[in-house]
């Protein structure tokens, strides 16, 4: 384990990589916004936007506590439910590295999650040997990991969320929480099975840990158009050295 100030270096070396991404690429379009054709400086802020946006899809996601439920050395597994009744999610984690944008195959995504009753397996009230809702899986050549789960459920003090790890190479290079939607989680939230539970419902303006990180910790996740559930892609951008 990292002691608090070696994490605190790393943390402070990989927001500079994040930084100088996005410097690096407005080093490259901005002189370009200088042309006396004003049709054509048009044409290059619209790219250098672009550019500009793409830019941010890598800049180094932020991390997160871990939180007090992780537990190491789960299966490795596309499908975490072990029979979990919820609302079916798929998750695609796309894996890339932050300086240059490129995926990152063969890296190790895992993740752990609340029930639909805001119980975690291995915790509370769930039986110690239970592992439901946790697992790793492999990036494929593109940097993705998917895995078939429920949606998360909550609990005192937390909005619904998912936390993660990522690692390459045997280290662990990113560790994290994902959020999703306020609309969303209250459209779910109103139907079984997780009507059945009683207590204020959080959600992310008052989370305390989505505050960190604010929308770009949002998964967007659509309804499936051929199976019931939801589905959606985030990507994870991370200092790989």
């Amino acid at each position: 384990m990292y002691g608090m100030e070696e994490h605190k270096r790393t943390l402070r070396r990989r927001e500079l990589i994040a930084a100088g991404a996005v410097t690096a690429v407005a080093a490259v379009v901005l002189p370009r916004f200088l042309s006396s054709d004003p049709e054509k400086a048009a044409t290059t802020i619209s790219s250098g936007a672009d550019a500009l946006a793409s830019a941010t899809q890598c800049t180094l996601t932020k991390e997160l506590t871990e939180g007090p439920y992780y537990v190491a050395n789960e299966p490795t597994r596309q499908n975490i439910t072990e029979g979990i009744k919820g609302m079916p999610l798929i998750l695609s984690f796309r894996v890339v590295d932050a300086t240059t944008c490129k995926p990152i195959p063969k890296a190790d995504v895992e993740i752990w999650h609340a029930d639909p009753e805001g119980e975690y397996s291995a915790f509370d009230g769930a039986a110690k040997q239970t592992s439901y809702l946790r697992g790793h899986q492999i990036a494929n050549a593109k940097g993705v990991a998917k895995f078939i789960t429920v949606f998360p459920g909550w609990y005192p003090g937390r909005a619904p969320h998912i936390h993660l790890k990522a690692h390459v190479d045997g280290r662990d290079v990113h560790t994290g929480q994902v959020f999703f939607k306020t609309a969303v989680a209250k459209k779910i939230y109103s139907k079984a099975p997780y009507t059945g539970r009683s207590g204020g419902k959080i959600f992310n303006a008052s989370d305390n840990i989505y505050s960190e990180i604010g929308s770009r910790g949002i998964v967007p996740i659509k309804r499936r158009k051929s199976k019931p559930g939801y589905a959606g892609t985030i990507t994870l951008a991370v200092d790989q050295r």
